[in-house]
């Protein structure tokens, strides 16, 4: 059996039609710096490489990371691809050698089935939406690991996956059931809700894991040009463009992966107008399926359920993205509020992503529901932190854009013979103060930076170079600098952080009535376990970063942000970041 599988693998090798990637569209929109070019340090670095150790440990190693069908509970490839793409996008960020990962890599050919994708064999014309799903996940992993590594044999296993489980099926995408009242199951019920097929497929609770195929498949399609796939990619996208997301209560891990698949796949085809429909999901998303720290319900229109860490990931990628195809600045407020707050504060002390409770008109306080997601949100939480660095810094010609503050150096070219080699050192969001030091430099005067001017909550700003107050231009979001630069030139931005007090984004779920505070992007709260309630906070003050005080209540807070903090646990946690004008909420 394994010389058959190696020898399937071989074959898949020869006939692979390995397209170099070009992206067509390089010349229109900034394109985000490689790993290479960055190296992370401060809060993020500690994040990753706390995430990398918990991917190290006994239940991602390559001993137990491969699960049968009933261990998988029916999602066969899933921790599998995850795993993969976690270990190999953490290695790229940090600079760090994974001990398993080559392992699993290798290994990774004796689990297909005899044609070559993971689960099981099912009659033609039946196709498993959770297979499907868990399959793409290998596939991106793959291919990730092969733009790292560069090699081949692993996108013949791409290939096998796509040729002998996907085509297969072109023609049932558009019979995928979007009926509510066939879609609807239990909602205690997570896996297959049908054993018999419905119009060919079985059905996850998950609605949307297959559409959620999107993104894998694009993935494969930018190394693997084949007609066939491009074809079951444009039926399942114009089939997904005609669901009423939140009418069929669709999974929003699976709305948003879905979308990031059709931002790649516009992309790879130059297919502008799909970039718009993009950004309208999203706003749809943004109304009805983000909660109120910045998270996401689990299921549109389910709003007693929990967060899931898969999801914020999800939206801070399309946020960056969107960024990228718009430059409309209002996703680079959308960057900070997700990170800092949904993905910050469902990591866990043991590097893991878990999930905490939704807010509500009747519930201000918030709780852990789940400690640690080890199945999915740890992997692709730690995924998600790897494209923080990934979309920290974009260029375009001789043009640098800096989206994320934090502490890091990078070394970039830019246009033709240009270079800069620069060092970030950051306070914020917790104080206005950001630094760059040209650490060196060539051909100065044809090199533009741009730096991210916060404009939601950046006040009285003031950029400097070597100490000297300069003006700047401001655009989309940005202050533009343009100078002959030098080495140990030092370019400072410096900036007032008011607290503010904001509405929920779900009036449906919330209430007017209700209201949260921010300092900057930070969302703030308090975790004292009881209801707290107050009508303005014209009184509280800035103590310290990470304390506030209402000096008339006398009623303290902090950010709900945090890193790593032990005490974020099931079951005696709770945070308040909802407040309103009567303490008669739970």
């Amino acid at each position: 059996m394994k010389t058959k599988l190696l020898i399937i693998i071989s074959l898949h090798i020869i006939l692979l039609n390995v397209i170099s990637a070009k992206d067509t569209l390089s010349k229109s929109f900034p394109s985000a710096l490689t790993f290479e070019n960055i190296k992370i340090d401060g809060e993020l670095r500690t994040r990753i490489l706390k995430n990398f150790d918990r991917l190290e440990e006994t239940k991602y190693q390559p001993e137990h990371v491969f699960l049968t069908d009933e261990e998988s509970e029916g999602w066969p490839g899933d921790t599998e691809g995850r795993t993969i793409l976690a270990l190999v996008m953490d290695a790229q960020a940090t600079g760090r050698t994974p001990k398993y990962l080559e392992k699993i890599i290798q290994q990774l050919p004796l689990h297909l089935n005899s044609k070559g994708y993971l689960g099981k064999i099912y009659p033609k014309g039946v196709l498993d939406e959770q297979q499907l799903s868990g399959n793409c996940w290998t596939i991106w992993g793959l291919c990730e690991y092969y733009k790292w590594k560069k090699d081949y044999k692993v996108l013949g296993i791409v290939k096998s996956i796509v040729d002998s489980l996907f085509i297969p099926g072109k023609g049932l995408y558009k019979n995928y059931s979007v009926d509510p009242e066939i879609r609807k199951a239990d909602k205690n019920l997570i896996g297959r809700i049908n054993k018999i097929p419905i119009n060919g497929w079985i059905l996850s609770s998950d609605i949307g894991a297959m559409p959620s195929c999107i993104d894998g498949l694009a993935t494969a399609y930018e190394f693997y040009r084949n007609d066939n796939l491009k074809e079951i990619i444009t039926e399942m996208i114009d089939f997904y463009l005609k669901v009423d997301h939140v009418s069929l209560k669709e999974h929003l891990h699976g709305t948003l992966t879905s979308l990031r698949g059709i931002l790649k796949f516009a992309q790879l085809t130059y297919n502008i107008p799909l970039i718009k429909v993009v950004e309208n999901k999203f706003q749809l998303y943004k109304q009805y399926g983000m909660a109120e720290d910045y998270s996401n319900y689990n299921w549109y229109n389910r709003y007693d359920t929990w967060s899931e860490p898969c999801a914020v990931v999800d939206s801070y990628m399309l946020a960056s993205q969107l960024w990228m195809f718009t430059q409309n600045p209002q996703y680079l407020a959308d960057r900070d509020l997700i990170y800092y707050n949904g993905l910050c504060h469902e990591q866990r002390a043991n590097g893991g992503f878990g999930c905490d409770a939704n807010t509500s008109s009747k519930k201000n306080l918030t709780n852990v529901t789940t400690y640690e997601a080890h199945w999915c949100c740890t992997m692709h939480g730690g995924n998600g932190l790897t494209r923080v660095v990934e979309y920290s810094h974009f260029r375009q010609a001789d043009t640098l854009s800096v989206l994320h503050y934090t502490n890091n150096k990078l070394t970039v070219s830019l246009g033709k013979n240009n270079s800069i080699s620069l060092q970030q050192i950051s306070k914020y969001p917790f104080e206005g103060n950001v630094l760059f030091k040209i650490n060196q430099v060539s051909r100065s005067n044809h090199i533009v930076l741009k730096l991210n001017s916060l404009p939601t909550w950046a006040k009285n700003p003031r950029i400097t170079l070597n100490g000297k107050i300069i003006k700047v231009k401001s655009k989309n979001g940005f202050y533009i600098i343009q100078n002959k630069w030098k080495q140990d030139d030092e370019i400072a931005f410096n900036f007032e952080q008011e607290i503010h007090v904001e509405t929920p984004l779900n009036l449906t779920n919330c209430s007017n009535e209700q209201h949260k505070i921010f300092y900057g992007p930070l969302l703030l709260g308090s975790d004292e376990g009881t209801n707290i309630s107050f009508k303005d906070v014209e009184n509280v003050i800035r103590i310290s970063p990470m304390q506030f005080k209402d000096n008339k209540s006398n009623i303290e807070l902090k950010p709900y942000y945090h890193l790593l903090n032990s005490s974020v646990k099931d079951p005696d946690y709770k945070f308040q970041y909802l407040f309103s004008n009567n303490a008669n909420k739970e």
